[in-house]
């Protein structure tokens, strides 16, 4: 199946702006805090298992083996932006695929 990483929080994607403790002119000022970002997405995991589970002399010896692919893409990172912008990072979507297989077995007497 295919899963998606929700912890990005709502709304991560807009332009914010927070409140200037400078007044000028009677004018409160806004400061922006962070950018828009149009192609920011969740994260991806593909996960994939097949499984095989034995039980011999009424299930006095059991044995189960396992192997499991999990491929996740898109990951949420901060991109590093110049300075000239007022911004260290911007939360983007790396291109990147990360893999993770393995298998497992066990076994019980």
């Amino acid at each position: 199946g295919t899963s998606g990483n929700d912890r990005i929080g709502d709304y991560q994607y807009l332009n914010t702006y927070t409140i200037s403790s400078n007044i000028y002119n009677n004018i409160t000022a806004l400061n922006p805090s962070r950018l828009y970002n149009p192609n920011f997405s969740w994260e991806k995991t593909l996960k994939k298992e097949v499984a095989l589970e034995l039980s011999f002399l009424k299930s006095k010896i059991n044995f189960s083996a396992a192997y499991y692919n999990n491929t996740s893409s898109n990951q949420l990172v901060g991109i590093p932006l110049p300075a000239t912008t007022g911004f260290a990072t911007i939360q983007s979507n790396l291109p990147a695929k990360v893999q993770n297989t393995g298998w497992e077995f066990e076994t019980s007497v």
